[in-house]
């Protein structure tokens, strides 16, 4: 599940540098299929270290340049 759940994230970065009407917080609820027992809930603020570390590990994954996410007060940056 820890891999779905990093997709998803992924996801949602994305279509927040896509879509105005998407932004933090993101609402995490994780549950087996066929099962109503939560076994992961979390949220993701603005300034979230692991959404930023996934954000970062994914442009530096696939080599996608990103434009800067207006909103933010700290740009994300790649280390050297």
């Amino acid at each position: 599940m820890a891999d779905a759940t990093k997709r998803v994230l992924v996801s949602f970065d994305s279509t927040m540098l896509r879509n105005l009407s998407v932004g933090m917080p993101i609402d995490l609820m994780c549950y087996a299929r066929d099962s109503l027992k939560v076994t992961m809930k979390r949220r993701f603020e603005e300034d979230d270290a692991y959404f930023e570390m996934l954000t970062v590990q994914w442009i530096a994954d696939t080599g996608v340049v990103r434009r800067h996410r207006w909103w933010r007060s700290k740009p994300v940056r790649l280390s050297a």
